[in-house]
């Protein structure tokens, strides 16, 4: 789940990697297990692009016979398996984290929202929250799972920006709050169109949606 080849964009330290790899092919007899001695250039100081997951992997094979919003589920179901992977090791290193405010696990806040977009009936919330504040809840604590997910992984960049790049613009999550928030817009109370309207996704990253 590393980077054998070291962090993004930089070329000399991969190809130095590269020919160390090749150069074990001359050893006179294996298996080789060796060390490469260099330490890896240090990412945090340099500009970065949009941040990307340690290992993208495609989430659309094998799911032809799925409708659209069935493939965007599954896709979201794999891909928060991976985050929380890493959102495990953030928890390990640090002790501490900003998931919670829902107080929904962090898979019950993602069944809560596959859920409510299959509509069924099925939805368990705390009588002291309406519907659309715990589907508010859940959603910042999975955002928040995904962002400290990505601090953990090497070599990410974790400023502001380029969080929000990567999280509107590169994973399902983003497509199934979407999807929650064009519902939202559909029901009849004023609270829902306001979840839908105001409280899912930011202004600046509503152009990636409205097309």
């Amino acid at each position: 789940m590393g980077r054998p080849f070291g962090s993004p964009n930089q070329p000399e330290f991969q190809t130095s990697v590269l020919k160390h790899v090749l150069k074990l092919l001359e050893a006179p007899k294996g298996p080789i297990l060796e060390d490469f001695p260099k330490d890896a250039p240090d990412m945090k100081d340099q500009p970065a692009p949009v941040t990307q997951l340690v290992c993208p992997i495609s989430f659309d094979a094998g799911k032809e016979h799925l409708s659209e919003t069935e493939r965007l589920l599954e896709s979201f179901a794999e891909e928060f398996s991976q985050m929380k992977t890493w959102y495990e090791k953030y928890l390990t290193k640090n002790g501490r984290t900003t998931v919670g405010i829902s107080g929904l696990s962090p898979e019950e806040a993602r069944d809560l929202m596959t859920t409510f977009i299959r509509n069924e009936k099925s939805i368990e919330i705390s009588p002291e929250l309406s519907i659309a504040d715990t589907l508010r809840m859940a959603i910042e604590d999975i955002k928040a799972l995904y962002f400290e997910a990505v601090s953990a992984q090497p070599g990410q960049p974790t400023d502001s920006r380029s969080l929000a790049e990567w999280f509107w613009g590169k994973t399902a999550a983003a497509q199934v709050i979407n999807e929650i928030r064009k519902i939202s817009l559909q029901k009849d109370t004023k609270e829902m169109k306001l979840l839908g309207k105001l409280l899912l996704i930011p202004r600046n990253q509503l152009y990636r949606f409205e097309k």
